[in-house]
């Protein structure tokens, strides 16, 4: 944590803890983990790491995701990790990017099984982020996950305010039909009780 700690602060590079990593340092994350960590960072598109950085071994394996799906401070915010005070994504902006990175990169049935034990989202935040997001696919994801979850959230959110696009979007070739949120799932997902 002392490297991304000294790239936040002494390079003042928008870079910061996202997705399942930043889940798991408040420990909601859902899976344990064999072999080595992945730790995933998020930063503005253009915004490159340093080659020591992305070549030294932290001990850890290093996904590092360029992105504008979010405006770079909504929902970061200070953690400590390992000693230092570094940005992290909360929960909410955390769950949205696992959806940014699914189905390729997240499981997308970890990612509800994660989303399922976030019963404390903050609805003020969570709508500021969804309003927000360059993604349909995210918050179509979002909306079908938090209702399968029931997710207290859901009933605070005003989607008719949400940009949730036309057309269908599609996650797996041969999936289920979702048609209230025009999304093509994997029959596990669309199926998970």
């Amino acid at each position: 944590m002392r490297a991304l700690y000294s790239l936040q602060t002494q390079l003042n590079l928008q870079v910061h803890v996202g997705a399942l990593s930043a889940l798991a340092s408040e420990g909601s994350a859902h899976c344990m983990r064999l072999g080595r960590e992945t730790v995933f960072l998020f930063s503005k598109t253009g915004g490159v790491l340093p080659g020591w950085f992305k070549t030294h071994d932290w001990g850890v394996d290093l996904r590092h995701t360029q992105t504008q799906f979010l405006p770079p401070h909504l929902g970061v915010r200070d953690t400590v990790m390992g000693g230092f005070r570094v940005k992290t994504s909360t929960a909410e902006r955390a769950i949205l990017e696992c959806l940014l990175l699914a189905p390729n990169t997240v499981d997308l049935m970890e990612t509800l099984q994660v989303l399922e034990g976030l019963r404390t989202l903050r609805p003020a935040l969570m709508q500021s982020l969804l309003e927000a997001c360059a993604s349909i696919k995210v918050k179509r994801l979002f909306l079908f996950m938090a209702d399968k979850a029931s997710l207290p959230v859901l009933s605070h959110l005003k989607t008719d305010a949400l940009d949730l696009g036309t057309g269908d979007r599609a996650m797996v070739k041969g999936g289920v039909y979702i048609a209230k949120h025009r999304l093509i799932l994997p029959k596990e997902l669309a199926f998970h009780e």
